[in-house]
């Protein structure tokens, strides 16, 4: 059993040390980026509901006017 958990332990440390050397090797945004990106994902999500609710809109009278 402790060799057990001595192997869990070594195996978990090497893998932390790998996502270590990884890290450093990633390159993350800058602020402006992740603004800009932020707006652009935010307006489609806006304009997708708008359709969508557009969408629900027209089928809901469509239903209501000529089937019920």
């Amino acid at each position: 059993m402790k060799n057990f958990i001595m192997e869990t332990v070594g195996t978990a440390i090497v893998f932390l040390r790998e996502v270590r050397v990884e890290l450093r090797k990633t390159s993350f945004p800058d602020r402006h980026l992740t603004t800009k990106n932020t707006a652009i994902v935010i307006a489609f999500s806006i304009a997708i509901a708008l359709f969508l609710g557009g969408l629900d809109m027209g089928f809901s009278y469509i239903l209501n006017t000529y089937i019920l």
